[in-house]
């Protein structure tokens, strides 16, 4: 037994040595690329003028039908921006003889799917099914299409959807920068039109109707039908749910704008705001452009998820990744643009950085090992974009939309693993201008104003769009003063929310004393935090005593400080790193240095008005030393408190850990109706108007 175990323990130690003998040392060559056997595109023209795209695959017994039209968002009318999208979204909320709830119960009950968009050249139906029901499916299209209901009910509900769904987007400075990107690049052309509130209520039921009579019309579309299913059938299907529609084809679209002449920044002014948004492009050509193989390559290198923007601005820099390179492909006029979101203090950096790295790319080969990691993921990725007869048929209707060739699916992979630096290179120089981009920064236009301007011209705008002067836009400066006579006896409560959700509550007094005020707050926040503040204060205002207890982070705080003759004089015990911390304080003061426990409270006593930076020093126990701080009103808006709204003064505070955002009412006595906290997802919300 001895023996065999000695036997087997010298095979085990042979066997990984006789194993890896069978294996080279180094890895093969990859094989040659194979193209995978994508069905043949068939194309029949309707004798309506209906094109139709057959792509016949029997593998499965499903059909996708997609049904585009001439219909998008760059053709809605001016003053009715938002048509085509909100058409889209009515026309699968009723037809023919179905309700919208019938149309849903019909394609649950078939086992399929259907959708309705609208992309800036076409509005597009897509319904997948089960092949016994691919007529059925057809001649819902068809109603779709042709006998829409656009009830006004419906109309209603979708309006209010959209425009909530736009006042969310409106929210974000990230949409708002893409968004005033394309309307600045493509000027009057119509790419660039987008809706707005207005634009969005003025649509009436007969401006989608007449829109829908201008555009659908079977000249123009494209029916493509991907699956189980014949030439013959699907011609066969399509006659029987089209023919009798007829039109002729529906209006160009205007010829392009011209190229920028040199690069410009539009600085959109977004008062208080701690980060900035940048975003730099320009347009390219149509869509039937072959540079687009090696443009795809060029913008993956520059902005794939470890692309040599992040890599800079991640790695690098340290200040976002945030950051994306990407071409938009139109019919007629698509565009390059590159962007990245960074604090504000290095947006200036970061466009110098941004555009040095575009004309690299336009300057330099790519290294191999860059070109062959990008080419590989546009490569190894495209077979998931076309796993389904739904993705596949979506893929060959967005490159006949554009105008590519027939085999744009079947040889994409092909075309892009043969893409060489040379031609990278080449594709940058041509759809990438660093030196006559539009650039849009959005952000304080006041701190980022003269900063930008070293780079390169700069307009100053609103968020709405009006032209700004830049001297009008810096905040006056003054000193910190208060009325005393402004304070009122006053009891309010603020909720306290963590990502929307209350985790607390404070509750302030402010009443009057023989000598001046008594100011009292209450937090409570979990168990994070404990404690009760006394402020006593003259009749000026001025700050003569704070008393302060509770408990933060399980450790106990008290802080005991009085104020007078030129000096801060107490003792404290505050939490520390490594437990509570004993302060003993006695230090002269300026005449105009404030408690930090006492500018809540003294809010209402400020002379508010809009554009005003107070500046002032406030003392710091923690620190144990005044320092600097300013409090500046960025802007004026309307605030929701509890179920109403009121107009309030945005004040950012700033010189203290991290910056302090107030709101204020603008009508007297100026109540403290909302507090953030920068960097941390904590608000105070006052729980009445």
């Amino acid at each position: 037994m001895r023996h065999c175990r000695a036997l087997l323990g010298t095979l085990s130690l042979l066997v990984p040595t006789a194993v890896a003998a069978q294996f080279p040392p180094n890895p093969p060559a990859p094989t040659p690329l194979r193209e995978a056997a994508y069905p043949a595109p068939q194309e029949p023209l309707l004798p309506n003028g209906l094109r139709l795209l057959l792509l016949e695959s029997h593998r499965q017994p499903i059909v996708s039908l997609t049904l585009s039209l001439p219909a998008g968002t760059a053709y809605d009318p001016p003053g009715k921006e938002g048509v085509a999208d909100l058409l889209a979204a009515l026309l699968t909320r009723g037809a023919g003889s179905r309700s919208g709830s019938e149309i849903a119960d019909l394609m649950e009950r078939i086992g399929g799917s259907l959708s309705a968009s609208a992309t800036p050249d076409y509005l597009t139906l897509q319904a997948d099914v089960l092949t016994p029901q691919a007529e059925t499916a057809l001649g819902l299209l068809a109603d779709l299409v042709l006998r829409p209901r656009l009830d006004s009910a419906e109309v209603e509900a979708q309006r209010a959807r959209s425009l909530a769904a736009l006042q969310t987007e409106l929210s974000s400075q990230g949409a708002v920068t893409a968004r005033i990107f394309m309307m600045a690049l493509y000027g009057g052309h119509p790419y660039g039109a987008r809706a707005t509130p207005a634009t969005l209520r003025a649509i009436a039921r007969r401006d989608l109707e007449t829109f829908r009579l201008a555009r659908f019309r079977p000249a123009g579309s494209l029916l493509v039908i991907a699956g189980d299913v014949t030439l013959a059938r699907a011609r066969q299907l399509a006659l029987r749910a089209f023919g009798r529609w007829t039109g002729a084809r529906p209006a160009a679209m205007p010829a392009p704008s011209p190229a920028r002449a040199r690069t410009g920044i539009l600085l959109v002014h977004n008062p208080g705001a701690e980060r900035a948004n940048v975003l730099v492009g320009n347009t390219t050509g149509p869509g039937s452009d072959t540079v687009l193989y090696a443009g795809l390559v060029a913008a993956r290198v520059l902005g794939d998820d470890d692309g040599r923007l992040v890599q800079r601005f991640q790695s690098v820099r340290g200040w976002t990744d945030v950051a994306f390179a990407s071409l938009l492909r139109t019919r007629e006029l698509g565009l390059f643009q590159a962007g990245v979101e960074v604090p504000e203090p290095v947006a200036d950096s970061a466009l110098a950085d941004l555009l040095e790295l575009l004309r690299q790319v336009r300057r330099d080969l790519v290294p191999r090992g860059e070109l062959e990691e990008a080419r590989g993921a546009l490569v190894d990725g495209y077979p998931f974009a076309v796993q389904t007869m739904s993705q596949l048929a979506s893929q060959a209707t967005e490159a006949r939309q554009l105008g590519m060739p027939a085999d744009f699916v079947a040889t994409f992979r092909r075309r892009v693993a043969g893409v060489t630096a040379a031609r990278v290179r080449e594709a940058a120089r041509r759809l990438i201008q660093p030196d006559s981009a539009l650039v849009v920064v959005v952000g304080d236009g006041a701190r980022l104003y003269p900063r930008l301007a070293r780079i390169a011209p700069v307009k100053l705008v609103s968020l709405e769009g009006a032209e700004l002067e830049p001297e009008k836009i810096q905040p006056r400066s003054r000193p910190l003063a208060f009325d005393p006579a402004r304070l009122a006896p006053r009891r309010d409560s603020l909720l306290v929310l963590a990502q929307g959700r209350p985790v607390g509550r404070q509750v302030t007094a402010l009443e009057a004393t023989p000598g001046g005020f008594l100011y009292t707050e209450r937090t409570d926040i979990g168990e994070a935090i404990s404690q009760t503040t006394r402020l006593e204060l003259d009749s000026a205002g001025r700050v003569r005593r704070l008393e302060q207890t509770g408990r933060v982070q399980g450790q106990e705080t008290q802080v005991a400080l009085s104020y007078g003759g030129g000096r801060v004089r107490g003792s404290a015990r505050i939490p520390g790193p490594s437990g509570p911390q004993a302060i003993q304080v006695d230090t002269a003061l300026g005449p105009a240095v404030l408690d930090e426990n006492a500018l809540q409270p003294l809010l209402p006593a400020l002379d508010w008005e809009p554009n005003v930076r107070w500046t002032f020093e406030v003392w710091s126990t923690g620190e144990q030393r005044a320092k600097p701080a300013s409090l500046t009103v960025v802007s004026i808006e309307r605030v929701p408190v509890g179920s109403a709204e009121v107009e309030a003064y945005r004040a950012v505070l700033e010189g203290g850990p991290s910056r302090v955002t107030f709101y204020v009412t603008t009508a007297a006595p100026h109540r403290l109706v909302r507090v953030s906290l920068s960097g941390a997802p904590i608000e105070f919300v006052a729980e009445r108007p």
